[in-house]
């Protein structure tokens, strides 16, 4: 701290010094005309130093202990003591009297003479010239510390930048990668890994083919072959070598990604193969290309053409990429991903791409891993081949030392089992393992095994007969029903079920089909020795629990196949018990456990995905939420389930908000974001539970029009005449009226009687529309459908087979309707849509249409309400003074907005349309069509919404039912 102390000092010690040099050079400068030139130097550069030392003591002052200025600067040797030593032996060198009191009263001539003697300059000019150059070199020194200092201060804030700016980057890129995110192929890698017997399929390592692959004098390689000849083990074989050639290269242009297409995944494998693609090769580049963030910023799901162009563009920062894919066979349908794989095969920008597949023979892939455009790229490689045979006697000799059960037998038995399995599979690594697994379980008896080994099943499908007839037959019903629970998770979820919660689905279907208990204990282990080769159990890792996670698949496709094809029921070992157990009993079980759920208070995903992991009812409220969305078909076919589905949506019961909760809470991960309308509605309170259950139920017409005869039945079940004339009112996200400019927090008022708030809300939707005026024949007047629902027409035209305005036009619908503000022509024109005024005129709607303040209006919050401003103005008026241009459009959209809006004004002009208006243009300000006006009333509604429930009692209670839209 003293140190610090006598820098200051020091520093303010030299600027005094260098003041008084500069006064007395001022003074001599100004007394003398013909002052040495030196004298003139002196100043500029005393000057000049001084504030150097000026700023160097403001930093100082700023600084903190240990900084550059006191540690690099100061000390008897440092250039500050060394600078005021200088400027002291300077200032010496000038008098210590003023030379403007000597020079006082005297002539020009005398005080010339008297200046010069008094400073006896020529004596001194080489000593001064001297320490002027030793000030410099000070000054110069401080200067260099000083931007040192400075650079040093703006490469650690360039540092920062950079590091800020790669953090935002990355933040960046892993919203790209969660966009992209949609199958992890990983966990299917790691159990093919984990049933691969060591030194099994070297024999394709040792190929010409695989060689030639590999230094890419083939550019794709095509293993085929029948179903369960190994090629997925295989497959992983083959991944974890090429993972070994890539890292062995140490370059990180050449790279490998690998995908497994799996039946339970239930889809098309196209888009999620090239969206794990295109992520996992921009995390290895740790580099997003701009035609794949635009594609995540424009929304929606991207089309094949955008996702192939997007990986185009990635592969361009590789030398070789590595892609090998599974089963391609079990993509459901395949025509996209065998499109793309002939694409990588010969388009140009795939050049250095790699393509290793494997699939069965069927002959539509064939047709395409074949056809003559690759014939000189592409080389398929057979699982018939001898090698296969030499790899299954591999694994049968290592399964065979391992089991425990084949340890009490004698040598001669086991290589009887040997001999007589591995002759049998005929290249079936599945045939082979089902029959290890049978054989297993014989009593050690020579008889009983060399019976069995003579008369083994032929095919898989005798050989699953099998398996079957060795299951205790008061365990057949357990056993089948755990099949088919495996095969309903898949399909509903698209991925493998927890084994706790297989079992207690079990439990409960059976339970349900014989009317009582199973009075047995199962676990994972009971579960594993009665199904035996037909599954299989592996462990599983979730982020959301670190308890120990077991999860239950088919042990091969071929053992769904055989399930799915009806042929147990063909077989001899077909009991009555084992019929095919319907998904529509599943989904049963599955909504009436669900109305079981306790209410629960917890909100947190994490807590909600532990509870359905260990909780077959929590399972269950889910899993039924995603049956309405996945089989609305298999649901309306029984009553049962209709009635059921009618009952889970029910607010009046306790399950209700739990479901409710939990379908917001997990609407990603579920995938459940066709039922927001569940949670994104904030109801008056004095909205009747049956008005409310109604809602819900219709809501069920939109998800899937299947659902019309369910909700035609409750309709009659209940009154439908009180229900549809029920007022309803509530708040709701502006989307979900297709209001999509509002801000997304944005609530709308929806007010009025059933079918009028539903025609407003789901504008968007023609069938709905139609189907609510079918449904409400007689209490919804098809003119004020017209209004209601004309101002959606615009934005989804294109996608509706049937025109909506067209159809209700059709059914009776006034287009110049009376006793409202407005009409549909001037909604059709302030929306700028061409078709639904062109329709309206060809129906007899007015051109100059215009009404007046004695109509009927719209509460301010409602979507009604957002066209108030057109009151009183025709058409043509409405074109005229409204700009629908902005500059925060592209060119190409304000192109195509005048284009529009002439089209409109020629229209209206050929049916003699006036530029007429009730109201004062004052009132008509110009709003642009895009944003601003949203926006103004999206202030407004926090506003309206405002009221208490006492204030919304009062306002419903002084509203009679004529004042209604």
């Amino acid at each position: 701290m003293a140190e610090i102390i006598a820098v200051g000092a020091s520093l303010i010690a030299v600027i005094q010094v260098a003041d008084r040099i500069i006064g007395i050079c001022k003074s001599y400068i100004s007394s003398v005309h013909d002052a040495p030139s030196d004298l003139r130097a002196i100043l500029i550069e005393i000057s000049a130093a001084k504030a150097v030392y000026e700023n160097l003591k403001f930093l100082d002052s700023c600084g903190s202990p240990g900084s550059l200025l006191s540690n690099s600067l100061s000390g008897a040797d440092g250039p500050i003591e060394g600078c005021l030593r200088s400027v002291n032996e300077l200032a010496g060198l000038f008098p210590t009297d003023d030379v403007r009191v000597k020079g006082q009263g005297q002539s020009k001539r005398r005080k010339i003479k008297s200046t010069l003697v008094s400073l006896a300059w020529p004596l001194k000019e080489t000593k001064a010239r001297k320490l002027l150059e030793d000030i410099l070199r000070y000054k110069s020194t401080i200067t260099l510390a000083l931007m040192t200092d400075t650079f040093q201060d703006i490469k650690d804030t360039k540092v920062k930048a950079f590091e800020i700016h790669d953090m935002m980057t990355e933040n960046q890129r892993a919203e790209v990668y969660r966009w992209l995110h949609h199958t992890d192929p990983c966990p299917s890698h790691h159990r093919a890994q984990k049933n691969y017997e060591s030194g099994t399929g070297d024999w394709m390592l040792r190929s010409p083919d695989w060689l030639g692959w590999l230094e890419r004098k083939i550019r794709c390689l095509w293993i085929h072959g029948i179903p369960g000849a190994g090629k997925t083990v295989l497959m992983s074989h083959l991944i974890e070598q090429i993972k070994k050639i890539c890292d062995q290269s140490r370059m990180k242009d050449i790279v490998y990604v690998y995908y497994y297409c799996y039946f339970a995944h239930n889809q098309d494998e196209a888009k999620p193969f090239l969206k794990w693609l295109i992520s996992q090769l921009c995390r290895k580049a740790e580099h997003v290309p701009a035609v794949v963030n635009e594609l995540r910023k424009h929304g929606g799901e991207p089309s094949v053409t955008d996702l192939l162009d997007s990986l185009a563009s990635v592969l361009t920062k590789f030398k070789v990429v590595y892609v090998a894919v599974d089963a391609i066979d079990e993509s459901d349908p395949r025509e996209d991903l065998l499109a793309a794989f002939q694409e990588f095969v010969t388009g140009p920008r795939f050049r250095n791409l790699q393509l290793l597949a494997s699939s069965r023979e069927y002959i539509d892939i064939e047709r395409v891993m074949t056809e003559k455009t690759m014939e000189d790229v592409s080389i398929s490689v057979s699982m018939n081949n001898p090698y296969v045979e030499l790899d299954i006697r591999r694994y049968v000799q290592s399964y065979i030392k391992s089991c425990r059960p084949f340890k009490r037998w004698s040598r001669e038995l086991l290589h009887e089992v040997e001999e007589t399995v591995v002759t049998g599979a005929k290249g079936m690594f599945r045939w082979a393992v089902c029959q290890l697994d049978v054989i297993r379980r014989l009593k050690c008896e020579r008889d009983i095994v060399m019976n069995a080994l003579k008369n083994l099943p032929k095919t898989l499908d005798e050989t699953y007969d099998r398996v079957f007839a060795t299951i205790p037959e008061d365990e057949h019903l357990f056993v089948h029903h755990v099949l088919e629970w495996i095969a309903y998770h898949n399909e509903l979820h698209g991925d493998d079920i927890g084994c706790e919660i297989l079992i207690q689905a079990a439990e409960a279907s059976t339970k349900k089909l014989m009317g009582e208990q199973i009075d047995r204990f199962y676990d994972q282990n009971t579960l594993q020795e009665l199904c035996g080769c037909l599954i299989a159990v592996s462990p599983a890792e979730f982020w959301y629990t670190e308890r120990a996670h077991f999860t239950v698949k088919f042990a091969h496709y071929t053992v769904f196949e055989y399930l799915e094809s009806g042929r147990i029921l063909k077989s001899a070992s077909a009991r009555h018990d084992a019929v095919a157990t319907p998904r529509e009993h599943l989904i049963e079980v599955t909504l009436l456990e669900a109305q079981k759920v306790e209410c629960q208070s917890s909100e947190s995903m994490q807590e909600l995905l532990m509870a359905q992991d260990a909780n077959f009812t929590n399972y269950c409220v889910a899993s039924g939420t995603r049956c309405l969305s996945e089989w609305p078909d298999r649901i309306c076919q029984q009553s049962v389930l209709r009635r059921l589905v009618v009952d889970f949506l029910n607010p009046s019961k306790p399950h209700f908000e739990t479901v409710v909760t939990t379908a917001e809470v997990l609407e990603d991960p579920m995938n459940l974001s066709k039922f927001a309308q569940l949670w994104e509605i904030d109801w008056n309170p004095g909205v009747s539970t049956d008005a409310k259950h109604l809602y819900y139920v219709l809501l069920l017409y939109e998800i899937h029009h299947a659902f019309a005869p369910l909700i035609k039945d409750f309709l009659r079940e209940n009154d439908q005449r009180h229900l549809l004339q029920s007022r309803l009112t509530f708040w709701q996200d502006a989307k979900f009226c297709g209001m999509y400019h509002f801000e997304e927090t944005t609530r709308m008022l929806f007010d009025g009687s059933f079918v009028e708030v539903l025609a407003q809300q789901h504008s968007d939707r023609t069938q709905f529309i139609l189907f609510l005026t079918e449904i409400g024949a007689g209490l919804l007047d098809p003119s004020v459908a017209l209004l209601l629902s004309v101002s959606g027409h615009g934005q989804w035209h294109e996608f509706e087979k049937t025109c909506l305005v067209q159809r209700i036009l059709e059914l009776g619908a006034d287009p110049n309707l009376r006793g409202y503000i407005l009409t549909p022509i001037q909604i059709a024109t302030y929306c700028l849509d061409f078709e639904a005024v062109g329709i309206l005129l060809e129906h007899g709607a007015h051109p100059s249409s215009i009404r007046y303040m004695d109509g009927a209006a719209w509460e301010q919050g409602t979507k009604m309400s957002y066209f108030h401003h057109l009151h009183g103005a025709s058409p043509l008026r409405i074109l005229k003074r409204y700009t629908y241009t902005s500059h925060k459009k592209s060119e190409e959209y304000n192109k195509t907005c005048h284009k529009e809006h002439q089209k409109l004004e020629e229209l209206l002009l050929q049916y003699g349309a006036e530029d007429i208006s009730s109201t004062p243009d004052a009132e008509l300000e110009e709003v642009k069509y895009d944003l601003v006006k949203w926006r103004a009333y999206s202030m407004a509604i926090p506003h309206v919404q405002a009221h208490t429930n006492h204030q919304w009692e009062e306002d419903l209670s002084a509203t009679s039912a004529d004042d209604s839209f």
